[in-house]
């Protein structure tokens, strides 16, 4: 049985601090096929992306410290809200799920939505796994 979801993919990475240097490209888009047996190949690819490296360089960190709220929650707080909802959590990076850690601040992160949406869904899926283990 096969499932069809339509995925845009971007070369862009951007972060809070608007780096300029980063050159952007237009979004194409791509069409995925995922059929049973999917969801483990996208585990384990995701397991050969480093999570943390990646949350670091597209600017996560500037916003989210490990135990202190900065301009966004602490990652322990986002991971408390999140422990039994990865896919929720996942659902939010890709700009479809609601913010459920620190409501009022969600308007400041729509931006940056924007680049974990351009993401692949293996480089979203290790940055959730990042954040929640």
């Amino acid at each position: 049985m096969a499932i069809t979801a339509s995925v845009v993919f971007a070369a862009t990475i951007t972060s809070c601090g608007s780096d300029t240097s980063k050159t952007e490209a237009k979004p194409t888009e791509e069409t995925a096929v995922v059929t049973e047996g999917a969801v483990e190949d996208v585990a384990e690819e995701a397991a050969s992306i480093d999570g943390a490296e990646l949350f670091a360089s597209n600017g996560c960190v500037a916003c989210h410290q490990t135990e202190t709220k900065t301009v966004g929650p602490a990652i322990t707080e986002i991971k408390a809200a999140y422990a039994t909802n990865a896919d929720g959590l996942g659902d939010f990076l890709n700009g479809e799920g609601e913010a459920i850690v620190d409501v009022a601040m969600a308007a400041v992160m729509a931006p940056q939505v924007e680049t974990t949406k351009a993401m692949t869904v293996e480089e979203r899926t290790a940055i959730v796994e990042y954040l929640l283990n």
